[in-house]
């Protein structure tokens, strides 16, 4: 249903992949999603990469530093292996505070993180848009 809702809104066809693996960082997404989006770029045309990461990393207790370099060598692997006109989409990381099984304080605490770690997401972004 999601190809076929894009095709609409695009009138063209629509083919989708979704690669995924539960319990990864944001490097660990580079270094195993990675090789995946590689053979589908040869095969296949593509205008648009979307990326979810980072939840992993805040329960992981990555600092705000080392979550930062893992996103900008994500990001640097997809450009480098997608061409230039390829669309690349951030997704937002989730706020833990609107998750009804963690109790408090330990969500408050963990959206308090991904608040932090998603200031690093936008950062990057920010950043590769005034290149």
């Amino acid at each position: 249903r999601t190809a076929q809702a894009f095709s609409e809104l695009l009138r063209r066809p629509v083919r989708y992949w979704s690669f995924g693996k539960s319990g990864l960082t944001a490097e660990g997404v580079r270094l195993e999603m990675g090789p995946l989006l590689q053979r589908t770029i040869k095969k296949y045309d593509v205008d648009v990469v979307v990326v979810s990461c980072g939840v992993n990393n805040v329960l992981e207790g990555s600092s705000p530093a080392n979550f930062r370099k893992e996103v900008n060598s994500l990001i640097d692997s997809i450009m480098e292996c997608c061409p230039v006109s390829t669309t690349i989409i951030m997704l937002e990381l989730i706020d833990f505070a609107h998750l009804p099984f963690l109790p408090w304080p330990l969500s408050k605490f963990l959206s308090w993180r991904s608040a932090s770690l998603q200031m690093e997401i936008e950062a990057s972004v920010r950043d590769r848009r005034k290149k």
